[in-house]
């Protein structure tokens, strides 16, 4: 079981789509991208209270790291979190593969092993919800690349889903692909919904 065993790991999550099992069958091996919000609880009950309700202010972003970590296994039972040279915590390397402060936070990510991509290098597509500073301003819709799932690039468009290329989806983002029909399938909930 995938398990929360890292010094870097705050609030690994596991819920609806912030988790991707897939099996590789070039590397012979599971792999694993799961979620963690990193959240710093401390900063956050510190918050100042509104000034209207005399409340807490419960934007926890503001307090957040989120970011996606790494994690393989032979059998899907026994996991390893592989060192990457993505991210450093601390001076020591982590198994975190997206989300830093260069390419801004990442969220409901989910990770498709492209069956019908012919580049090797990218193999693994990911869509996520991203943000830079105030996610009220700079959220957005991103996606990426990888050869193995363990190094991304991002790629420098916006994706274009049907007619919509601004951010128009919610914080579910589940990709699939039909290799019977050859079509992508994006099952995601509208913004605003909650």
């Amino acid at each position: 079981l995938v398990k929360k065993d890292k010094p870097w790991e705050q609030q690994v999550i596991f819920r609806t789509n912030t988790w991707n099992v897939h099996w590789d069958g070039h590397e012979q091996m599971f792999k694993c991208w799961y979620q963690d919000w990193g959240w710093d609880y401390d900063a956050f009950m510190n918050m100042d209270a509104s000034a209207q309700s005399g409340a807490l202010n419960w934007d926890f972003h503001e307090t957040a790291d989120h970011r996606y970590l790494y994690a393989e296994s032979g059998d899907g039972i026994r996991w390893e979190k592989p060192e990457l040279d993505f991210r450093t915590i601390d001076g020591r390397k982590t198994n975190i593969c997206m989300g830093n402060e260069e390419y801004g936070e990442i969220h409901a990510c989910s990770v498709l092993p492209d069956p019908f991509e012919t580049d090797e290098a990218c193999r693994y597509k990911a869509m996520y919800w991203t943000d830079k500073g105030d996610p009220q301003v700079n959220a957005r819709i991103a996606t990426a690349y990888s050869r193995d799932g363990r190094a991304w690039t991002q790629y420098d468009t916006a994706p274009q889903i049907g007619e919509v290329s601004e951010r128009q989806l919610g914080d579910v983002i589940m990709l699939s692909a039909d290799t019977v029909s050859g079509e992508y399938y994006l099952d995601t909930r509208a913004k605003g919904m909650g």
